[in-house]
């Protein structure tokens, strides 16, 4: 997978947070003014589309 598509994937997590979930997630510990409020699932789903890749890991931490 290219950079290009994977940021396009992360770029979604952000259409798809849900404002009450990131509320929730307090009850939790998780408290952090820049976490999105993405349920788990849909996270492991996003990350089973883009795999494991160190290269591509590498490229998109440039």
């Amino acid at each position: 997978m290219e950079p290009e598509d994977a940021l396009r994937k992360l770029a979604s997590l952000s259409k798809n947070a849900k404002p009450g979930f990131r509320e929730g997630m307090a009850r939790y510990g998780i408290v952090s003014d820049t976490a999105l409020g993405v349920p788990v699932p849909e996270l492991r789903k996003l990350a089973k589309e883009i795999g494991k890749n160190h290269e591509l890991a590498l490229r998109l931490w440039k």
